[in-house]
């Protein structure tokens, strides 16, 4: 609380309320957010199916680093297993983490264990 004290001139009542109001923008952004990541997610599928094909999204792809093809046997676990539907797939993948689950842009750092 002592942000929200600070900015309301240490005004308890005051801090509450906009405590209170950034919760509510935030939530409301959360939303909007949500859907923009599912596009995202989605729209970079596709790219990536056209380039390399569905089998990108394999924890034996050789176009994913060591840390993607990880995060891509994490999603499979999650998503049902083997016989899980690529979208689902997709779905579980971890997003926003400095392109971890992304392919490389070379073949040569697939081995790469960074």
């Amino acid at each position: 609380m002592a942000p929200y004290l600070r900015a309301c001139g240490e005004d308890w009542e005051r801090a509450v309320d906009l405590y209170d109001w950034n919760a509510k923008v935030s939530a409301a952004f959360f939303e909007s957010i949500h859907y923009l990541e599912v596009g995202l997610r989605n729209v970079m599928d596709q790219a990536v199916c056209v380039a390399f094909g569905t089998a990108w999204l394999s924890p034996a792809s050789s176009v994913l680093t060591y840390r993607s093809r990880k995060a891509v046997s994490i999603a499979l676990a999650h998503a049902g297993g083997t016989a899980a539907p690529h979208g689902k797939v997709v779905a579980e993948l971890p997003f926003g983490s400095g392109g971890r689950s992304s392919p490389t842009s070379t073949t040569a750092n697939s081995g790469s264990q960074r």
